[in-house]
């Protein structure tokens, strides 16, 4: 089951404008792009919330964020991917030296075949962010939770904001995606049953889809030592 000691890896962007609602009750704020905040159907105020409660907001804040970065070019989809994964496997497997350069490996495979079929007119660089100026920042999206919560911990590392039509740079969009990534554990640990294990195959789905049929099938080996490590049993995926 998965460490939540994974966190630290993670929290650059729960921006934290105070604390009021309560003694213990803090402020927190997740930048709103790629339609986020639109697609969210969970209120975020946690702070007189059960953990079935916080589970069910963390799973559509993910979703959401994840279906938003489908939108994006599929360099970019990658490389957010790819950062996501990292600071997920460093908590979750002892091999990470060795998954993430396999990783890497199969993206630039597989930038290096559509370069070639294309003669280099479609360049897919999985090494950086290429959103536009178009993509940019909307209302912040506020959460309120006990501040002695894990869920918290993951909000509680601030120093970035998203907010004014702003362009979304690199720093915030790497510092959502390792938010996102640490309530992803904190929804693994403390809410294995359906939601989590819900949540856990639609990332592994997300992954296959990201790096299409060839990518999916080299890193099938990863995708399913993910799988056994989670405790998943996912319909997606055949080991």
């Amino acid at each position: 089951m998965p460490s939540p000691l994974f966190l630290i890896f993670f929290g650059i962007l729960g921006t934290s404008y105070g604390s009021s609602i309560g003694s213990q009750c803090t402020n927190f704020s997740f930048p709103n792009f790629l339609e986020i905040g639109a697609c969210l159907q969970s209120s975020g105020d946690l702070c007189s919330a059960n953990t079935e409660g916080i589970v069910g907001f963390t799973v559509d804040l993910v979703q959401c964020a994840f279906s938003g970065l489908a939108t994006v070019d599929v360099g970019s989809q990658r490389y957010l991917l790819i950062e996501f994964l990292k600071f997920l496997l460093r908590a979750e497997t002892d091999d990470f030296v060795v998954v993430y350069p396999l990783i890497i490996a199969v993206c630039k495979g597989l930038s290096g075949v559509v370069g070639t079929i294309t003669g280099n007119i479609l360049d897919i660089n999985c090494g950086k962010l290429n959103f536009d100026r178009k993509v940019v920042c909307g209302k912040p999206i506020f959460i309120s939770v006990e501040a002695t919560t894990p869920f918290a911990k993951c909000l509680g590392k601030n120093g970035l904001t998203c907010d004014g039509n702003t362009p979304v740079y690199e720093p915030v969009a790497l510092g959502s995606v390792k938010v996102l990534a640490c309530l992803v554990v904190y929804v693994l640990t403390t809410n294995p049953n359906e939601a989590g294990a819900q949540l856990g195959c639609d990332l592994l789905a997300i992954v296959s889809r990201t790096f299409g049929s060839a990518g999916s099938a080299l890193l099938s080996p990863l995708l399913c030592a993910l799988q056994n490590a989670l405790r998943l049993t996912c319909s997606s995926l055949t080991c």
